[in-house]
């Protein structure tokens, strides 16, 4: 080998390296060994059909495809390898030549080489000439050349185990191990294409029964090699079962050189529509080879999944707007029939749920699967967002929206959120307003108004409010609405006390028989309504406030107000006197002013009210003081108590106030109520002005005694009068 390292027109310096020198000696002894060593030629596919003629040198290629064989030399300068035709007829290019690796490149000084001829798979043409394949030393010291023949003998055709164009692609097929010929169907509008690659020397020719429902271009062909197209017209039939053809390939020089194929014609639908991992709900159903029906209750996050099998993924060509696919990004082989799936999901802010169709197409051609959806839509769901005034209310569990009625100038309002999948569609009954009457959105703020020019003393019916679905309104949630009567109701903390409601005052009675209400100074009375009430002095009645004071004792924010009614120290002789009007504001000034009109029971000394007993009306106020005193505050129309009157109200039988014994006594509950433990002043003196007498109870109102004690003692007293 000569490495030139340095050069210019006068000088060149090189390194000669010498690679079968051995013998170390001086090199003007040396010389080179060149030439081919003796070239082997093997490896001929296919075996018994490819053959070497080693005397003539000489391969003849059988014509098939793989046909090839394998020539190996070597040489200690290298092998140049060319591979030419007969009459240089570069345009024929039957054969392909490559180099194939070595795994040891050299033996000693000799570099050894491996070539590779192959009959050309790619070649459609008709001529095979003589092809040559030259192998040279590269140092000039010879060369050797291998002559390359087709097989020429006349034999049945034979088809390339690559087809050609198909339609549709990647689904219509060659498979060269079954030696088959797969054509699926496709909608009429289309034709199912299929091309296969003939070779045969001497010509090729096709045929098949006339009832085969297929056609062929060309029906024969004169050259070598010839591209052969099968159509299957298009056909939208969904009752089609696998065909399988019998097709006979010629050599059309000697038919008597045939060789059977196979054409299968398979039906091409969406065939298993099924469904899977569906939400609470979610059918499929009248499913056909065309269409199926799919029911969907139209909630949020509903979804589903449809699984069909094809022999390539069909594609969606028609979607509602308010489905969403999320089906997972997939690849699939062909041409096998696979199962293929798509998911749905429910857009809930989708724009409207008027689309009801999904519709499949065979993107190999078939026919495709219209899927018609059933909608069912929901009944609205309705939640208070807030209420004006506040006492308004909306109860969920019931159903039921409460208004209050309130003066003429204000409305009463509830703002409801309506969130229905479908819209939503106010039906409003008499009396009752919206601010909007529907809405094509899931979610919707209805402000509901009610306005009246009067008030009632009770609650009022009015009528039934019904939200519906705007998509379908049989789907509907009904709402009682009441009016609420606006005018407070009334309780008190003591029994005996009714209050009889008008328009704008109340009645209030305090019994003159409830011993309940006997000997106290004070009560309270609650008002509860949609607001809650202050105490108005300055425009109470000046009698009214004459014989009572009224403080508010507790309030509860926008329900209940409770005042306390306390005596003032006053005396009314008379039962059942009529205090006129204390007045009240509402808080809430859209809410009606009200005020009591109060009417007394028994009779009231010193701010106390009276006991009934005996027919006499009995202050005892429970307060012990001295006879002087007592004697000297006796009010106008009432008596200090005789011990006669003592012996009447307590049930005694003796007479004689001089006897200071002590007598068993059975008192009843409102004697217990009337008297104290202790002594009792009487009227009557005793001894002159030092003392006076005593009714005197002990032992828990089982004993009694007569006493006189001096009048300067702090005891218990009456004041009486007759009914």
């Amino acid at each position: 080998t000569v490495q030139i390292t340095e050069a210019d027109p006068f000088e060149l310096t090189a390194n000669i390296r010498l690679v079968d020198w051995e013998t170390g000696d001086y090199i003007d002894d040396y010389e080179p060994e060149n030439g081919l060593e003796t070239v082997i030629v093997a490896d001929l596919l296919p075996a018994t059909e490819t053959t070497y003629d080693i005397n003539a040198g000489i391969v003849t290629l059988a014509l098939k495809t793989g046909s090839s064989f394998t020539a190996t030399t070597g040489s200690n300068a290298g092998v140049e390898a060319q591979l030419n035709y007969y009459g240089n007829n570069t345009a024929d290019n039957w054969l392909k030549l490559e180099e194939i690796p070595v795994t040891t490149a050299r033996t000693g000084a000799t570099q050894k080489v491996k070539y590779k001829v192959t009959l050309n798979e790619n070649y459609t043409g008709d001529n095979y000439p003589r092809g040559i394949l030259c192998l040279m030393d590269k140092a000039g010291g010879g060369e050797e050349v291998i002559l390359i023949d087709i097989d020429a003998t006349l034999s049945a055709p034979i088809v390339k185990p690559t087809g050609a164009a198909m339609s549709p692609d990647g689904v219509n097929n060659w498979n060269a191990v079954d030696n088959t010929l797969y054509l699926v169907q496709t909608v009429s509008s289309k034709i199912s294409t299929g091309t296969i690659v003939v070779t045969s020397v001497g010509g090729s020719k096709i045929e098949f029964p006339a009832d085969a429902g297929i056609t062929v271009s060309p029906a024969s062909s004169p050259h070598t090699t010839q591209e052969y197209t099968f159509q299957w017209a298009g056909t939208d039939a969904t009752d089609l079962t696998e065909k399988e053809i019998t097709v006979a390939l010629k050599n059309r020089s000697d038919e008597t050189k045939a060789e059977n194929i196979k054409v299968k014609l398979l039906p091409n639908r969406l065939n298993n529509l099924q469904i899977t991992n569906q939400s609470a709900g979610i059918s499929l159903s009248s499913i056909t080879a065309t269409t199926a029906t799919l029911t969907i209750p139209v909630i949020k996050d509903k979804q589903f999944t449809l699984t069909m099998d094809n022999y390539s993924k069909p594609t969606i060509s028609k979607c509602p707007s308010w489905l969403e696919n999320i089906t997972p990004v997939s690849t699939r082989s062909t041409p096998e029939s696979k199962t293929a799936s798509f998911t749905f999901k429910l857009i809930e802010n989708a724009a409207s749920f008027d689309d009801t169709q999904i519709v499949f197409t065979n993107a190999s051609g078939g026919t495709g699967i219209t899927v018609n959806i059933a909608r069912e839509f929901q009944a609205p769901t309705i939640e208070v967002v807030s209420t004006d005034p506040s006492a308004n209310s909306y109860i969920s569990s019931s159903k039921s929206l409460n208004l209050y009625q309130l003066k003429s100038s204000y409305y009463s309002t509830a703002t409801l959120k309506i969130y229905s999948l479908g819209g939503s569609v106010l039906q409003l009954p008499g009396g009752v307003e919206a601010d909007l009457a529907e809405s094509n959105t899931k979610e919707h703020n209805y402000v509901i108004k009610y306005q009246t020019s009067s008030f009632s003393l009770s609650d009022a019916n009015g009528g039934t409010l019904y939200v519906k679905n705007l998509s379908d309104d049989t789907k509907k949630e009904a709402i009682a609405v009441t009016f609420k009567s606006s005018l407070p109701t009334f309780t008190a903390n003591k029994s005996g006390i009714t209050f009889t409601r008008a328009a704008t005052d109340v009645d209030m009675k305090l019994s003159t028989t409830d011993t309940n209400l006997w000997g106290i100074t004070n009560f309270t009375v609650t008002f509860k309504g949609g607001t809650t009430y202050s105490y108005d002095e300055s425009s109470t009645d000046s009698r009214a406030k004459d014989y009572q004071t009224v403080n508010q004792e507790s309030k509860t924010s926008g329900t209940t107000t409770t005042f306390k009614f306390t005596f003032k120290n006053v005396t009314i002789n008379e039962t059942a006197k009529n205090l006129y009007y204390f007045k009240f504001k509402a808080d809430d000034v859209r809410f009606p002013d009200y005020q009591i009109d109060e009417w007394t029971g028994s009779p009231v000394v010193y701010g106390m009210t009276t006991y009934a007993l005996n027919n006499y009306w009995i202050y005892s106020p429970h307060t012990e003081a001295t006879w002087s005193s007592i004697n000297s505050s006796v009010p106008s129309g009432w008596s200090f108590v005789t011990m006669d009157q003592y012996r009447l109200f307590s049930g005694r039988s003796q007479t004689n106030y001089d006897d200071i014994a002590s007598y068993s006594i059975n008192f009843n509950s409102l004697q217990k109520q009337v008297f104290n433990i202790g002594r009792h002043w009487s009227k009557d003196g005793y001894g002159g002005d030092l003392s006076a007498r005593t009714l005197d109870i002990y032992s828990g109102f089982t004993s009694s005694a007569y006493g006189y004690p001096h009048r300067t003692e702090n005891h218990y007293y009456f004041y009486c009068r007759p009914f």
